[in-house]
């Protein structure tokens, strides 16, 4: 009787086989306030609590203008010394380092920081090893270091400035949204999906770096990177409990270690340390080659006990587009440099 009861049990697993793994979905970020408060630290290491609603009342008539949007242009052949590009010239291309039959990338920074950030820094130094591109690093620190809210309601106007640029140079040279890359970190990553809404050649692949959860929802696409944005988004997730968003945007989102915190981070209770492990991870992939491979996975527990290592394998932070590879990928990292297991 009681192996009869058991063959009832496993007979539907039998008929149905091995169970679909579905995309990461947090209810509670439909709320565009669910992240509304954040630790920071201050400037004596102490730990306070804000409020991302705030603003000061002389920001509320600030308006974005195209000459808060600067752009580096870097190549192998000036990868310390950048052309400069300002208001949209595409005119200035024509003496600058720039090459219409190479890949162009564009890189967005977040909140609080400016050009010389370790997200540009990072990507530019790494780039050039396996790749002869042309790197634009955007410049949006005026608007990026206001208040948080004054900054987040700066990411749709400096996106459309992006991506009237980046029409401007598909037209002066005749190229289509296969020439183009856009990566962008944390309100960065917004950045570059409303330039992609923009452009008007929708550009091959967009990298979001732990998109920037706080005041964004789920619910309201239209001013955050979604998969609408490219022909292929790649999301990669690292601090989704705190400054990131936890469920899937993108064609094909990672999740290094769960995506939620990164090993070694210690307590990180800002969440910053995570936060930045996302432009490490693209750097280090640049600068390596496929060393973060991930596995078709419904939730972290599953790839940690092996439910899901049978499933397809894709390889986080590639410019090339895993096309084939479309769903939530889990894998784990050295919590040191380097990072990558392979």
């Amino acid at each position: 009787m009681k192996l009869f009861t058991t063959l009832l049990v496993l007979f539907p697993f039998a008929l149905t086989g091995p169970v679909e793994p579905v995309r990461r979905y947090v209810v509670e970020e439909n709320n565009p306030e669910f992240k509304r408060y954040i630790y920071i630290e201050n400037q004596n290491g102490q730990y306070e609590e804000i409020d991302l609603m705030a603003i000061d009342p002389e920001e509320v008539q600030l308006k974005v203008v195209q000459s808060d949007v600067e752009y580096d242009l870097y190549t192998r052949q000036n990868q310390d010394y950048p052309d400069i590009i300002t208001n949209g010239n595409v005119d200035r291309l024509a003496k600058s380092h720039f090459d219409p039959k190479k890949l162009t990338v564009f890189v967005a920074h977040g909140w609080n920081n400016n050009r010389n950030s370790a997200v540009n820094t990072h990507i530019r130094q790494t780039i050039f090893t396996h790749h002869d591109v042309n790197l634009f690093i955007i410049d949006w620190s005026g608007p990026a270091n206001k208040f948080y809210l004054s900054a987040k309601n700066s990411v749709v106007p400096v996106g459309e400035f992006v991506g009237n640029f980046i029409t401007k140079i598909q037209n002066a040279y005749g190229l289509d949204g296969s020439s183009f890359v856009l990566i962008g970190h944390s309100l960065g990553a917004h950045v570059v999906g409303s330039a992609g809404a923009t452009t008007q050649e929708k550009v091959n692949h967009i990298i979001g770096l732990d998109p920037a959860g706080p005041l964004f929802s789920l619910k309201h696409p239209e001013n955050r990177l979604d998969i609408s944005d490219g022909k292929f988004v790649q999301i990669i997730h690292t601090n989704g409990n705190l400054l990131g968003f936890a469920s899937s945007i993108g064609d094909v989102d990672y999740y290094p270690n769960g995506g939620m915190s990164q090993p070694g981070c210690g307590l990180d209770l800002a969440g910053t340390c995570a936060h930045s492990k996302a432009y490490l991870y693209l750097a280090e992939a640049f600068s390596r080659g496929p060393v973060f491979e991930g596995v078709l996975c419904s939730d972290y527990k599953d790839f940690k006990k092996g439910r899901c290592a049978d499933n397809p394998k894709a390889v986080m932070g590639q410019l090339s587009i895993p096309t084939r590879n479309l769903g939530d990928y889990y894998l784990q990292t050295n919590s040191q440099q380097p990072f990558g297991l392979y």
